[in-house]
């Protein structure tokens, strides 16, 4: 009877396990569902503080595919341009969770940590002094 009961309760904990883990990536991949306009672009050195306008660069999350397509806008070639990150076209990525920290890969490099607070998503480079943090809303 005792061997039936452990049998029971591990392979409970296994199904609850697995079941708060795919909960988990489902709520990650609902919350990234939809339009991402870049919003600012701050950090580095030389202490870069970029706005960006609604509809000047756009970040659509495809879950399904596991491709992000970029809307780039930007018409001119100097900061603005060089910060806003990602050319218009479609690129691949993944998502790779370690306990807290999520990080985001574009074509098998890391772009950086996501933060992701209701319509607001923040991607930091991670690199501490010289690294910028972009900040995407909905």
């Amino acid at each position: 009877m005792k061997t039936k009961l452990v049998a029971l309760l591990f392979f409970v904990s296994l199904f609850t396990a697995c079941t708060k883990n795919d909960e988990a990536q489902l709520s990650l991949d609902e919350a990234l569902i939809g339009n991402w306009n870049l919003k600012k672009v701050y950090g580095g050195l030389q202490g870069i503080n970029i706005d960006y306008s609604q509809g000047e660069v756009i970040w659509t999350f495809n879950f399904q595919t596991n491709e992000i397509t970029v809307v780039n806008n930007i018409t001119t070639n100097g900061p603005e341009d060089i910060h806003a990150g990602l050319d218009s076209g479609t690129y691949s990525f993944n998502i790779q969770q370690n306990g807290q920290l999520i990080s985001l890969f574009i074509e098998g490099i890391k772009k950086g940590d996501l933060l992701i607070e209701d319509d607001k998503l923040s991607i930091d480079d991670g690199l501490a002094a010289d690294g910028f943090v972009s900040v995407f809303v909905k």
